[in-house]
């Protein structure tokens, strides 16, 4: 190793400064570092200058060389060289910025040429991701708020000890580290610690103006992530908070429809008692498969968890839902079906259907097409019209060729728009589907009605 310390880093330690913001709020913890912890940071990081000065040395081409062949490679637009020759430069970075000598702005300027982001070298970080131990908060809340090691998210799936979780995550809390927050409450194995938690960031989210929550927390987030993996665990091993919960709106069934399609009625039934919105009283209602039990669950209604103004289109909703068990379906073949092409890759699905409680009706309506003329799901829908996703399922059709000239017609696999059909209820229209394919298709037909799943 060699013997010359890292002084700006170590210094910012002291004086417990984090390299992510000017103003960032920094955890008292952080400020009170003790000795072992600076120690093992400058070992760390003399370790990583000792791989880093190797490599440079492996490499054997000097810095003007790099810029150089970075430049020739811009003019070509080879964006693969770019990258090899970005890692090369960001090594020399990384060596100007542990030894606390000032970057080289040529090197500084050529990255911002090609909008490079301003961060450590993979070299480096994967150097710090294999060093770093697990059960040092300090040193990992020092990384994590780091803004130039990009990758240290990863270090939070490696932690073991619920005392350093929670440490870390007051710290990111408390530095407005949206994301790392919900990774961090994410990876918990600990259930009733991650529960705790996950409340707890739900309330500080809900109260958080910034555009960092606001990402976090949008459709494609990481905190929509979080919330249906506790749903999930909760709805494994915990039914009582998972009721508790959705009762709260801190979760709901939304992304939860294949967890929930094969749960006995009673369960269903028990599930609408405690959701508090008209999609997701729709969402459970729809994989019942009894009569009796939707009949039984409309009358109890009224002491369910949803709000008095939404009972009453809940009512409706399931009195359709009950009356569409015996009603003919509505069948719409919006495109002929095609037989999968055998030399195309086996994922490709030649067809598709919908089954949907249109508003207003009180029939089931089942539309098909292949996926040349409507590609996707919400295609059907829309052609439908009228449909309500969370009253709306789907899968896949699949023609195949029998002997005698006879066909067999499967539906099968789930929608990924609308989520996995009520098997149960759509095999009461089997005959009718049957019926409307052999004037489609002009020959007997046999058809098939599978579990839906992925």
């Amino acid at each position: 190793m060699t013997n010359e310390q890292p002084t700006e880093f170590i210094c910012e330690l002291c004086s417990g400064a984090h390299p992510t913001s000017e103003h960032a709020e920094i955890p008292s913890e952080t400020k009170s570092e003790n000795t072992d912890t600076i120690h093992t940071i400058v070992l760390l990081q003399n370790f990583t200058l000792d791989k880093l000065e190797e490599a440079i040395t492996v490499d054997g081409r000097s810095t003007e060389d790099i810029l150089r062949q970075l430049d020739e490679a811009k003019q070509a637009k080879d964006y693969k060289a770019q990258r090899g020759l970005t890692e090369a430069l960001r090594q020399r970075l990384d060596i100007a910025d542990i030894r606390g000598t000032e970057r080289p702005k040529e090197i500084l300027d050529a990255m911002t040429s090609i909008y490079a982001a301003d961060e450590y070298s993979k070299a480096r970080q994967d150097i710090m991701m294999n060093e770093i131990p697990n059960d040092s908060p300090d040193i990992l809340i020092h990384t994590l708020l780091d803004k130039r090691f990009s990758n240290s998210t990863h270090l939070l799936y490696s932690l073991e000890e619920n005392e350093v979780r929670e440490k870390i995550y007051h710290a990111l809390k408390n530095n407005n580290a949206t994301d790392k927050a919900v990774i961090l409450v994410l990876t918990m194995q600990d259930l009733s610690a991650k529960i705790r938690l996950f409340e707890d960031i739900t309330t500080w989210l809900q109260h958080n103006s910034s555009d960092e929550a606001k990402k976090v927390m949008d459709s494609y987030g990481e905190y929509n992530r979080l919330k249906r993996d506790v749903a999930v665990k909760l709805l494994e091993q915990d039914r009582e908070t998972f009721s508790r919960l959705l009762e709260s709106g801190t979760i709901n069934l939304d992304g939860l429809e294949d967890r929930i399609k094969d749960e006995p009625d009673e369960s269903l039934a028990n599930i609408l008692l405690h959701v508090i919105t008209i999609d997701d009283a729709s969402r459970a209602m729809k994989f019942m498969r009894s009569k009796e039990t939707l009949l039984t669950a409309s009358h109890e209604l009224s002491r369910a968890a949803l709000p008095p103004e939404s009972r009453a289109t809940v009512a409706e909703n399931m009195q359709r839902f009950t009356s569409a068990f015996d009603a003919p379906p509505r069948i719409r073949s919006l495109g002929h079906l095609r037989k999968r092409d055998e030399s195309i890759e086996s994922y490709d699905i030649s067809n598709k259907f919908i089954i949907a409680l249109r508003d207003g009706e009180n029939h089931a309506t089942i539309a098909w097409s292949n996926t040349k003329d409507l590609f996707e799901h919400k295609h059907l829908a829309q052609r439908i019209g009228n449909v309500t996703k969370a009253l709306c399922a789907g899968g896949e059709v699949e023609l195949v060729q029998l002997e005698n000239e006879r066909k067999q017609v499967e539906f099968k696999g789930r929608s990924g728009t609308f989520g996995p059909y009520n098997h149960t209820f759509l095999e009461r229209f089997k005959q009718a589907i049957a019926e409307q394919l052999q004037r489609e298709l002009g020959t007997e037909v046999e058809v098939a009605i599978h579990p839906s799943k992925i």
